[in-house]
């Protein structure tokens, strides 16, 4: 029983996880093509922002369209940072931070999703975590936090599950995410197994 052993109370340690969103539009200088050929006029920095979250950042994040709000940028200087929300179909919401840079692009990284191909990586962090702590290693496969992208919730912590193959029981882990751009989170793993 090493990892009830592990569970008996609850531990928190620190390990590395991986998301960051980074995408870079011009706002102000580029004209595209739209569908026809015809050249059409260069986006505002909200409707850029709003256009790439909906469009390419929605695409890597892979959870369905996303209804997308941005504050106005028109007046905005380089360095300074916006804050905009997306939320999915499943009503999540996920944040942006939008910094518009000295070329005029908009910089944007998420600040509470770790995407779909990032999450084996971070399951696999948490069990290095945790075996550090057990008698018996666990192995990468005993954490499982779906296939999907990770919407962490308002206070950056998401629930996977653990399987202890000594007693065959599963227990919830909550991952809280402490520093997401310097990829650090603590886990707290549950007394009891899920029922």
């Amino acid at each position: 029983m090493p990892l009830r052993a592990a569970t008996a109370s609850t531990k928190t340690l620190f390990a590395v996880l991986a998301m960051a969103f980074v995408v870079a539009a011009c706002t102000s200088d580029d004209e595209g093509d739209n569908a026809s050929g015809a050249q059409s006029a260069p986006a505002s920095p909200r409707a850029a922002t709003e256009q790439l979250i909906s469009g390419q950042m929605a695409d890597v994040i892979g959870l369905g369209p996303l209804a997308v709000t941005c504050p106005d940028m028109s007046e905005a200087t380089s360095g300074e940072v916006f804050q905009c929300s997306a939320m999915t179909e499943q009503q999540t919401t996920i944040n942006v931070a939008a910094e518009i840079m000295p070329t005029g692009q908009v910089d944007m990284s998420t600040t509470n999703v770790i995407t779909a191909e990032a999450v084996e990586s971070f399951e696999q962090a948490a069990v290095d975590a945790l075996n550090t702590t057990l008698a018996e290693p666990l192995a990468y496969d005993a954490m499982e936090c779906g296939s999907a992208s990770i919407v962490l919730n308002s206070d950056n912590t998401t629930v996977c599950g653990l399987f202890d193959p000594a007693t065959e029981a599963t227990f919830d882990v909550t991952l809280t995410v402490s520093d997401l751009e310097n990829r650090k989170f603590s886990l707290a793993v549950a007394d009891l197994p899920r029922r």
